[in-house]
């Protein structure tokens, strides 16, 4: 869901898209989108204006209250959230990943949740009974705990996230299935050479072992195997979560492409210092232009933590 804002100016962008479509007036959608969130006038200035930052929207304020023209992006943005909500897989993972963030948000803020509820009633996509089911799904794999109570869905009275069900959160941006087929860092010897090595997976769910061979390569880059994991990591995670930023289409697409381009560098036979420096660098600048949100503040993490490995 990311945080409060960027959902709810989802949702008005939406509202504007049908008032383009049925050219009605966008002040009066704005103001009725407004009364229905039971919100103030002043908040529609901070909804158009963020759609406005993003390029979704042409402001068009005024003294009365705020309103603006839905632009040819917009249109297209909502064009494809609606295509991707038709995707019963997409839909489920997305509802899931809402569910986990949402409950995050909640926590950060010390707010007390007695159940779903209130997130039912800020749903436009989600109905109850695919909320519950989310619900279900969580607590069965232990991402959340709740009070159990007879004839109630699982999951569903005072929901918590658990520790796992935090990192999902923080370490992969609330991307359930990602989380759960994941992989571990664990030492493996090798019984026929005594080495010891070091299988893991990054954020790609690519597998690598590494030996003698690795940490060779590792020392010719001047780091050691879990440094490289990092920066695996971020190549791995940026391109996971880097299409959810509400970053324009070349924003978007060139991150994407410079976390390909990291983890080919980190992952070939003799990475390059400055080189990786360079992709990290990018990709931190890159993120650093993106919304705050759950899964910016990630990968702005990752980025920091991958630019002091190869700094010091």
């Amino acid at each position: 869901m990311g945080t409060e804002i960027e959902q709810h100016a989802s949702d008005l962008l939406e509202q504007l898209y049908e008032c383009h479509e049925a050219n009605e007036n966008e002040g009066a959608t704005v103001a009725r989108f407004l009364e229905g969130k039971g919100r103030e006038t002043s908040y529609g200035y901070t909804l158009i204006d963020f759609l406005d930052r993003h390029g979704l929207v042409r402001a068009a304020n005024e003294m009365g209250g705020a309103w603006g023209d839905i632009t040819s992006a917009g249109i297209r943005e909502v064009q494809q959230l609606r295509a991707r909500r038709a995707d019963p897989k997409i839909r489920t993972a997305a509802l899931r990943r809402e569910m986990l963030q949402w409950l995050y948000e909640q926590e950060d803020n010390d707010r007390h949740v007695t159940g779903w509820d209130s997130f039912v009633e800020d749903q436009n996509d989600h109905t109850e009974r695919q909320v519950r089911h989310g619900a279900e799904y969580l607590f069965q794999h232990e991402l959340i705990k709740a009070i159990g109570a007879m004839g109630e869905t699982d999951g569903w009275i005072r929901p918590q996230l658990t520790v796992d069900g935090r990192a999902c959160v923080t370490d992969f941006g609330g991307e359930v299935s990602e989380f759960l087929n994941r992989g571990a860092a664990r030492p493996v010897t090798n019984h026929s050479t005594t080495n010891t090595t070091f299988n893991f997976t990054d954020n790609k769910g690519d597998m690598y072992v590494a030996g003698n061979d690795f940490h060779q390569k590792i020392n010719n880059a001047g780091l050691d195997p879990q440094q490289i994991l990092m920066i695996l990591e971020l190549a791995g995670g940026t391109k996971q979560m880097g299409p959810t930023l509400g970053l324009s289409d070349d924003q978007a697409r060139q991150l994407t492409e410079t976390a390909a381009d990291l983890h080919a560098e980190a992952d070939g036979e003799k990475p390059n210092h400055g080189r990786l420096r360079q992709l990290v660098d990018k990709i931190y600048e890159g993120v650093k232009q993106a919304t705050p949100s759950v899964a910016q503040k990630t990968l702005v993490t990752l980025a920091e933590q991958s630019i002091q490995a190869l700094t010091g």
